[in-house]
């Protein structure tokens, strides 16, 4: 009886680790993801600036 109970709480908090694992996991991917889009229109206008320059000289 006492292992089935050690074998419980064993998977009990083996679970409990994969979830924050994954909670962590996922905190760095909407963080890059944030940071992504934030940077992305920065960097369209960036383009669009360059192209537009590039057709201005030509």
């Amino acid at each position: 009886m006492l292992i089935i109970k050690y074998d419980c709480i064993k998977l009990y908090l083996n679970k409990l680790h994969k979830e924050q694992e994954y909670e962590a996991a996922n905190e760095v991917a909407k963080s890059n993801f944030k940071k992504l889009s934030n940077s992305l229109p920065l960097k369209l206008k960036q383009k669009e600036a360059k192209n537009s320059k590039a057709n201005y000289q030509s």
